[in-house]
This record gives C-alpha cells, sequence and structure tokens, in this order.
C-alpha cells in the first residue's frame, strides 16, 4: 500500500524558456506512515469486525519551496537577462548575450520568512513535524552565478586569446643571414580572475569588463639580427658508418638548434635548444652510453654528435663555456682529435656557453654527406682564440674480451655488442684574449675515459665460449671395498 500511495513532494521551480523565466509550482506530497498505520491493521483485525472499512492514515508532506517562495525570484532573474555585456581583451571584444548569461544562473533554496498555511501540515524536507501548527518556515529561491558554468565559457574566450610567446629564428642564405620565423607576442587570459570579474559586472550591472591578460614579449625578435653579419667560429665531425636512427636523431637535434639567436650575455644550452627527446617528438631509439661502460637503445641516441660538433665550434668562436662533460670513454665518430668531444643526456649532463661578444651570435648547422658542421655568426671583436692540441697519456689496455649470456638469443649465436677501446687521459688549454690584451678565458679541459673490451652477448647451451667452464660427468660409484690392507700415505 505504502509503494502506491507515497508520493514525495516537488519544489516550486524556475525554468528560463526564450531568455524569460517561468515559474513551475510546486506539487503536494504524501506518505503512509506504516508503524502508525500497522497498529490501525491490528486493532482491526483484533475486532473482528470486517464489515466497517478500516480508515488508515495518509500525511500530507508540503514541499519547502512554494510558487510565492519561487516567484521572489522572478525579478532577479530578470534583472540579470536584461544585462548587457561586453568583454574587451587585446583588440578583441566579446560581448554575453541573454541566452549565455542564462546558462550561468543555478537557483538555490534559501531560509525565507515564517509563513501561515491555511491547513494543519507538516514539512517533510523541512524537518518541521514538531513545530506548532499551522505555523511553518518558508523557503524561497535565489538565482545565483555559478562560477563553474561562468568558466566554461571563460575557457572558450581564452582559447581565442591565448597564444605562446616565440622568438624569431633566423637562417643563413648566400652569406647572408634572414628571417624565416617571425617573433610571435605571447598572451595569456587570467581565467579565474576573470571569472570573478564577469560575476562582479553581472551582478553590479556594469557594462564593460577589461579581460586581465599576461602579456610576454619574445626574447629573439627580428632586431635582434642587427650586428650578425660574419663567421666568427665552425667546429666540424664526421658521423660516417652511423646507423640511420643514430643519423636521423643528430639530424633533428641539429636543426632544432639551427636559426637560433643568443643574446649578449645570455647562457645557451644545448638540451634545452634541442628540446623534449622522446617518440613525441621525432626521436628515435638508438645506443647511449649508460652507467660509464655500456651501451643501451634509448630514444635521442647520437644527439651527442651534436653537442661535441657545437662545442668545437664555440671553441673556435673563443666563447665562455660554462658547462662540458666528456664521454666515459672514447667514440670513434669524434676522433682525431682525442679529447674534444662533449657528451649529453637529458637532464644532465648539458652543454652550455654563453656568449661574451657585445652583438648577438647566430648557431647555424649544416648537414652534409657524413658530415655535420656548426658556424656562428655575429660580429668579430679582435679577440684571439688559442687552442693546443691535445696531450694524450695514461693508457689503460682494453683488457680480455667479456662473454655475457643473453636469454633472448638463440642456442649458439654470439653476436658482438661492444669493439674493444683503450682508456687514457687527454688534456687541452683553451685560451683567449680580447683585443685590448685582456685574458677573457684560460681553461684546461681534462677528459679521463676507462677503457672498454671486446664484449659479446650468446644465447644459452653455446659451447666453446673462452673461459667457460665444463663440467666433468658425474663419477662411477666406487667398488667394494675388499680385506686388503691400506697403503701407507706419501709425503706431501
Amino acid at each position: 500500500i505504502a509503494q502506491d500511495i507515497d508520493q514525495p513532494a516537488k519544489d516550486a521551480s524556475i525554468v528560463i524558456k526564450d531568455n524569460k523565466p517561468e515559474v513551475v509550482p510546486e506539487e503536494i506530497g504524501q506518505e503512509f506512515p506504516l508503524v502508525d498505520n500497522q497498529k490501525i491493521a491490528l486493532e482491526a483485525l483484533g475486532s473482528f469486525n470486517f464489515s466497517v472499512p478500516t480508515a488508515f492514515l495518509v500525511m500530507r508532506i508540503n514541499p519547502r519551496v512554494t510558487t510565492l517562495g519561487a516567484q521572489a525570484a522572478l525579478a532577479q532573474t530578470e534583472l540579470l537577462l536584461s544585462r548587457h555585456l561586453f568583454l574587451k581583451a587585446k583588440d578583441q571584444t566579446f560581448q554575453l548575450y541573454p541566452q549565455d548569461i542564462a546558462g550561468f544562473i543555478e537557483f538555490v533554496t534559501i531560509f525565507g520568512n515564517k509563513g501561515i498555511l491555511g491547513e494543519e501540515s507538516a514539512q517533510k524536507d523541512g524537518g518541521q513535524k514538531n513545530v506548532p501548527q499551522n505555523l511553518v518556515v518558508s523557503y524561497i529561491l535565489s538565482p545565483e552565478l555559478s562560477a563553474d558554468k561562468v568558466r566554461v565559457f571563460v575557457q572558450k574566450i581564452a582559447a581565442e586569446i591565448d597564444q605562446e610567446a616565440r622568438d624569431a629564428k633566423f637562417e643563413v642564405a648566400g652569406g647572408r643571414v634572414q628571417v624565416f620565423q617571425v617573433a610571435q607576442t605571447g598572451y595569456s587570459l587570467d581565467q579565474e580572475k576573470a571569472i570573478s570579474l564577469i560575476i562582479e559586472a553581472l551582478k553590479n550591472g556594469n557594462p564593460t569588463v577589461e579581460l586581465p591578460v599576461k602579456v610576454t614579449k619574445p626574447a629573439i625578435t627580428e632586431a635582434s639580427s642587427q650586428g650578425i653579419k660574419e663567421l666568427v667560429g665552425e667546429g666540424r665531425t664526421s658521423w660516417r658508418g652511423s646507423p640511420r636512427n643514430r643519423i636521423h636523431n643528430l639530424t633533428l637535434g641539429a636543426k632544432n638548434i639551427s636559426g637560433q639567436i643568443v643574446l649578449p650575455g645570455q647562457e645557451f644550452s644545448t638540451l634545452k635548444a634541442i628540446g623534449h627527446i622522446g617518440p613525441q617528438t621525432g626521436f628515435l631509439p638508438e645506443l647511449v652510453i649508460k652507467n660509464s661502460n655500456r651501451v643501451e637503445p634509448e630514444y635521442g641516441g647520437g644527439l651527442c654528435q651534436v653537442s661535441t660538433t657545437l662545442f668545437r665550434a664555440v671553441l673556435n668562436a673563443g666563447l665562455k663555456i660554462t658547462a662540458r662533460t666528456p664521454h666515459s670513454f672514447r667514440v670513434s665518430y669524434y676522433e682525431p682529435p682525442v679529447g674534444m668531444d662533449a657528451t649529453i643526456y637529458d637532464p644532465a649532463p648539458d652543454f652550455k656557453f654563453v656568449n661574451d661578444y657585445k652583438t648577438p651570435i647566430l648557431i647555424w648547422a649544416i648537414v652534409g654527406n657524413n658530415s655535420l658542421e656548426f658556424q656562428i655568426y655575429g660580429t668579430k671583436d679582435g679577440r684571439q682564440v688559442s687552442i693546443s692540441d691535445p696531450v694524450v697519456y695514461n693508457y689503460v689496455p682494453a683488457g680480455p674480451p667479456v662473454y655475457t649470456e643473453s636469454a633472448t638469443m638463440a642456442p649458439g649465436a654470439i653476436r658482438q655488442v661492444e669493439r674493444a677501446t683503450p682508456g687514457c687521459s687527454a688534456s687541452f688549454t683553451y685560451r683567449v684574449t680580447a683585443a685590448d690584451g685582456t685574458v677573457l678565458e684560460n681553461q684546461t679541459f681534462v677528459s679521463k675515459y676507462v677503457p672498454i673490451p671486446n664484449s659479446y652477448l650468446y644465447g644459452p647451451g653455446t659451447q666453446g665460449i673462452p673461459g667457460q667452464q665444463v663440467s666433468p660427468p658425474p663419477a662411477e660409484s666406487p667398488p667394494a671395498p675388499t680385506a686388503s690392507p691400506t697403503p701407507a700415505k706419501k709425503g706431501m
């Protein structure tokens, strides 16, 4: 019976149709009180008087918000919908229309005042079953502007306003520097502040809001190329014999660096210039040096050719070097000379230098036939660069070959993964003197390389591996003892 009778009360509400608010009347609810009606049913059964119908109780449930309480919000809602609001940012203007404002509005139920109903009742949702008869607490609707709903609108505006700052980039054509990527100013809308300003303007009736936009100027503009007029240094290395993935990676890394300008006093980071190293940015897996003594495939293998070549160009340009780390062992691509390499690995080590010229410099890459070249353009200031030939010493033999079993290889298979390279130390001096005789740089670069033996992988069960221990066959059971006398022990 209760399932058929019980019906919740529905508060009066407001809907907005065609940008006009309308009241939806409340609905009275009813409830079949089980405990009370169980007593009534038991009493009826106990009387054995079945000729008289049993009257059960049905409680009326009044809604919290009546039509009168909902009408209290009509005037405020109509006022909000009548607003005309213009949002300005940069050289753009966005208008809020009534349908936009209608989408921001939420109606909340708040305590209103005490009213007298014309009949006895108890408001279930209001928790008023114990109040004096005929005295109930009334509630009203209030239109509120939802920050979450305004945020959705602001995000759409931000998509039209926001743009990243972008530095100008340059190229060298016919020995002259020219722009191939123009500079771009960055803009970013402060969305949370914009939400607050829009809500405040709608409440107060302000017709215009200046949206808060953060402006980021590009560090490098077209004017930055002024003073870049001649070659001040260059470096070249060979990548002959490199695998395809390695060539791809070093070409992509060089392309990312090429065309960048370094302003006077600015520090250049090779890793930052290359950008994120991974499959998302086009890099391929190739061998890199890990833990000082082995190589493993990782995305970006081969980028050390980029940093090494740039290191040599920076040396020849006489720039201030602030971070350089040699490889842990010698790499044939970079020799000769020995000891003039620079390794990089995200996030460290990095190769860095500072432009200590008074004019900007431009880095330009040339990927040729089996070679990589970096050229640095700027304005010569009379500085003199002296780079000594490397001194190589403390040679350490590579040692015997190393064989390691690999479960991923077929039985009987053997593959060489490292070629023997002796270890050594190498050093060279780098001295830069200004036109007036002032010493700008005077460094000694020292590199220590560990020896690397020939290294091989082989499959399980492979025979003939040098140094492999062969287990002897199991010994036969000794014969049964006899009655012969035990021989005397010999001297040791």
